[in-house]
């Protein structure tokens, strides 16, 4: 178990230097260009792998054709993602994207299911907003000139 842990903090670390690469990028062809080399260049290293491990198909007839929309999200939050980042921070970036994804995640959960947003999922977006707003204010810096002049 603890080496799926590792497995999703290292997928979290190479998300975060995946999107600064592709922020850098886009400041060079622009975000929609950025965003289409990374799907392309991403496209033939998995078509490699796959052939690797000879795990071929193209059609899977049990997948629904709507959850091929998955890809069109893909693009567009890489484009999106492409353009704000270098913009507002990684940090920021970060933070918004994991807000976004939890409260849509709830907003989800409450459209399938019928049940309203229990108190610790509402308690979560509470704090990840506050991360947001304290992101934005001034940090936590103690002058210490002030503590220097009152000794």
């Amino acid at each position: 178990m603890s080496f799926l842990f590792f497995l999703a903090v290292l997928n979290g670390m190479i998300i975060n230097v995946n999107r600064l690469i592709n922020g850098q990028l886009s400041t060079k062809v622009g975000a929609l260009k950025a965003s289409f080399w990374n799907h392309i260049v991403g496209f033939i290293f998995l078509t490699i792998i796959v052939f690797i491990l000879g795990d071929w198909f193209l059609i899977n007839e049990n997948i629904p054709k709507f959850a091929y929309l998955g890809s069109v999200f893909g693009a567009f939050f890489g484009a999106i993602n492409s353009y704000v980042i270098l913009r507002i921070g990684a940090m920021n970036t970060t933070i918004l994207i994991i807000c976004g994804q939890i409260i849509t995640a709830i907003l989800l959960d409450i459209q399938l299911s019928g049940k309203y947003p229990s108190y610790m999922q509402i308690t979560g977006i509470i704090f990840i907003l506050f991360a947001v707003y304290l992101s934005k204010v001034q940090r936590f810096s103690i002058n210490w000139n002030h503590f220097k002049k009152a000794q």
